[in-house]
């Protein structure tokens, strides 16, 4: 009995993400404040978006076959926000690491 109820509780579980799964995806812009680290290469990545609006950062899952995006980058998502998937990414702004940022700035002002 406990096997049967807990075949249907999985089921009724997966049927609510695929009906999540099917609505039309939000659009979110913010700046990527870290990104997760690639475990392997089939392994979706986390990345930690700062939208502006709020003190809250919200991770989404990125991917596997998407590309790294830098630290700081502003990027607009389209995003499931019922199983927190990222389906596109567009770069808005790339801005420069911290390191070649400083670079750039000295070889300026010289």
């Amino acid at each position: 009995m406990a096997a049967i109820a807990a075949f249907g509780a999985l089921s009724a579980y997966l049927l609510v993400l695929a009906c999540l799964e099917r609505r039309e995806p939000d659009t979110v812009t913010g700046e990527v404040l870290r990104m997760e680290p690639r475990r392997g290469k089939e392994v979706a990545r986390f990345l930690a978006l700062d939208e502006g609006k709020t003190d809250l950062t919200t991770a989404w899952a990125l991917p596997a076959a998407s590309p790294d995006i830098a630290t700081g980058t502003q990027v607009r998502l389209r995003v499931s926000r019922g199983t927190r998937t990222i389906r596109s990414a567009e770069l808005v702004r790339v801005t420069m690491p911290e390191g070649d940022r400083v670079k750039a700035l000295q070889q300026n002002a010289s």
